[in-house]
């Protein structure tokens, strides 16, 4: 069944696609579903099998509009555990009344999760500490960050609920200035939720004494409520902008000791293990959220941190330095201390061709990226990038329409993962961490298998993929039924005509099946180290 303002929508997956978050209306088949309301459920994706979330636990019914104005909270990888931002019906007794709270889902238990430190419930409620921004829940579901007011008409405040029995004040100052903090915003978070970087316009250290608003990381210690510090300033010349100009971390490093950063004045820097270099300037910053670097951009966002920190790819809009150019994907790497245009031709020129990380248009509409949480992965840990252009980076590529490439920084050159041969283009869709396996989309028939004209999906996969079958042999006519009369064996004349795959050394093509991840292999001809990049000097004191 569906609803005029609510068509049943998978809205989150977890990481191997066996689990999502779902909307819909009264879906059939859910548990305490209440009837003819719009909810929220967990679906296993294998068995189909529902469970009903969204459920009031209070005399209040939902409130059919709550569709519309859905914010989600926070996601567990395996989508477990899963926060919500509730803006009309109190689901549990405890929640503040006529405000929105945040609520948290563990496998079947739902729970308050805006909760002040003292145990008592903010008076005006709470809300996602960061719109849509999956990291707001640590990957396992034991941490989840959200924002509340400790009391009525006062300047909302950065929390983070442990283990769903306890809250720590993430913004809570340490300096001499012990006032309640002003313009707190969540930036960023690290994977275990023991790392928040956030900004205030609020001195929380002594140390900082500029005007504006900085960057702060707090970091669990054993004990974070008896620790003697746990915050760290990252900035100091108030520089950097605030959630109202699209956040300014673009990456984090897992372990939180190397974060990527944009300030107001659209210098792009790197802080590493507590000094900060600039990689360039200026880089300008995107009106659209969607389109800048920013971990909060996560639909879908045009700048990727690898995991350990040590590669940044980002793809500038606009640029008023003539060594960037627009619409050309650009790699930073932290060892070489080297920024690489990654999408340009062998000498460094850029071609006059569109260039997309994000999948471009290989059917009639635009490929989209709408899914919250969603922020397609277009580099590798190892380095790698990869993205379509327009472009013919190498001289196999010969169509003159997109087709999908890769670059590693290892050997410097780009290289086709399509064929660059036919009249229909091909996009890079995603890739597996590890750069492994890379999907892209097509019309084209890149393995003997496709048969049909339709839109396919395949996975560029390094030393895998499916051997391509033996064409079947023609029946025998006449003479040709007596056999070979030399004793040759059968067959030895015959070669198999399915049609090339392109850049089969590295990789091999398959159709994709459900639920895989994708990876590839690219590097950039145009190589030069910015001026105000750091030397190899500075590398020598990092631990």
């Amino acid at each position: 069944m569906q609803s005029l303002f609510v068509p049943t929508e998978p809205a989150l997956f977890s990481g191997d696609l066996h689990n999502s978050i779902t909307w819909g209306y009264d879906l059939p088949g859910a548990p305490d579903s209440e009837p003819l309301r719009n909810s929220i459920y967990f679906e296993e994706t294998d068995t189909r099998s529902l469970r009903t979330i969204l459920r009031s636990q209070t005399e209040e019914k939902l409130f059919f509009a709550e569709q519309l104005f859905r914010n989600y909270a926070g996601l567990s990888d395996d989508a477990r555990h899963f926060a919500f931002e509730n803006l009309f019906t109190r689901l549990l007794p405890e929640a503040a009344p006529g405000w929105p709270n945040v609520y948290q889902w563990d496998d079947g238990v739902l729970s308050l999760a805006g909760v002040l430190p003292d145990g008592s419930v903010p008076p005006q409620g709470s809300t996602a500490a960061l719109k849509n921004y999956s990291r707001n829940m640590s990957a396992d579901g034991s941490r989840l960050l959200f924002s509340a007011a400790p009391e009525p008409e006062a300047q909302p405040q950065l929390y983070q609920r442990i283990e769903g029995n306890r809250t720590v004040w993430i913004s809570e100052p340490e300096g001499s200035d012990k006032s309640q903090p002003v313009n707190v915003f969540l930036q960023a978070a690290t994977p275990d939720g023991r790392n928040v970087f956030f900004v205030t316009d609020s001195p929380l250290l002594d140390a900082d004494q500029s005007p504006g608003p900085d960057l702060y990381r707090w970091s669990d210690g054993p004990d974070p409520e008896h620790e003697s510090t746990n915050l760290t300033l990252i900035t100091h010349d108030g520089s950097v902008p605030s959630n109202f100009f699209g956040g300014s971390v673009d990456g984090v490093s897992d372990d939180g000791q190397i974060v990527y950063i944009q300030t107001i004045s659209s210098k792009l820097e790197v802080w590493d293990h507590g000094t900060m270099h600039i990689i360039a300037q200026p880089v300008d910053r995107p009106v659209n959220l969607e389109d800048q670097f920013t971990v909060n951009a996560s639909i879908p966002g045009r700048g990727r941190a690898t995991a350990n920190g040590e590669f940044f790819a980002f793809l500038p809009q606009t640029s008023g330095d003539a060594e960037l150019t627009e619409s050309e994907l650009y790699l930073y790497s932290l060892a070489d201390e080297e920024l690489v245009c990654a999408s340009c031709l062998s000498g460094g020129d850029s071609p006059p061709a569109k260039v997309e990380p994000l999948g471009p248009n290989v059917t009639s509409s635009p490929a989209e990226y709408k899914l919250r949480f969603v922020r397609p992965r277009f580099l590798a840990e190892d380095g790698r990038v990869f993205f379509s252009t327009t472009a013919s980076l190498v001289p196999e590529d010969t169509n003159g329409t997109w087709d999908a490439y890769q670059f590693d920084p290892g050997s410097g050159a780009p290289s086709l993962l399509s064929s660059g041969r036919g009249e229909n283009p091909t996009a890079f869709i995603d890739a597996s961490a590890s750069g492994n396996d890379v999907f892209i989309a097509t019309r084209q028939h890149l393995v003997g298998a496709d048969t049909d004209e339709l839109v396919d999906e395949y996975d560029v996969r390094t030393g895998g993929g499916f051997p391509e079958p033996e064409p079947a042999a023609a029946p025998c006519t006449g003479e040709g039924c007596r056999g070979a009369a030399s004793g040759a064996p059968a067959g030895a004349a015959v070669s198999s005509t399915a049609p090339s795959r392109g850049n089969v050394k590295a990789h091999r093509c398959r159709k994709a099946k459900r639920g895989e991840n994708g990876g590839g292999n690219a590097r950039c001809v145009r190589r030069h180290r910015h001026p105000h990049s750091r030397t190899h000097g500075d590398r020598g004191r990092r631990k």
